[in-house]
């Protein structure tokens, strides 16, 4: 391996680049980018990288953004949803009586706090899917598998 192959955190003479170095040159490198005027050889040269290391960490610092991106959104939509609640709450908190024919009956009505608790679970059903509570579980397993065949030696099988 050459140093022009060496780990993407060293530079072409394979001196060491300390985290602050590294987090200032990835910045750099993210604002050339941004600027569509260097292609990924030149900010290469200029940084004394190779191509691919370059690729690596525009695709490295991309993914940042987008997480940071959808990390907000998902701040913004749990806020939201928990002004939901908090109105649930409110009617469920409330006293609702039973109006029939234009009169109040002395009879508590329950639908209103049944649909308030049935909103309660749809918001927490969306917070759970927000925050992937209700992601399915990925099982991996093997499974060895012997098949005998009667009347015939393993070996005319291999």
């Amino acid at each position: 391996m050459t140093s022009e192959q060496t780990h993407p955190y060293r530079t072409r003479d394979d001196a060491a680049v300390t985290a602050i170095d590294r987090a200032r040159r990835d910045a750099s490198i993210m604002e050339m980018v941004e600027t569509g005027e260097y292609t990924y050889k030149a900010i290469a040269k200029a940084h004394q990288l190779t191509l691919p290391a370059v690729s690596k960490i525009v695709g490295r610092e991309m993914g940042k953004v987008q997480q940071a991106a959808a990390e907000r959104i998902r701040a913004a939509e749990y806020a939201r949803l928990l002004a939901l609640r908090e109105q649930v709450v409110e009617v469920l908190e409330k006293t609702h009586y039973h109006v029939h024919n234009g009169k109040i009956t002395k009879i508590v009505d329950d639908m209103p706090i049944l649909q308030a608790v049935d909103r309660d679970l749809r918001i927490s059903e969306q917070i759970r899917k927000l925050f992937g509570a209700d992601m399915p579980v990925r099982v991996d397993h093997t499974v060895a598998v012997q098949f005998t065949i009667n009347g015939v030696p393993m070996e005319a099988l291999r």
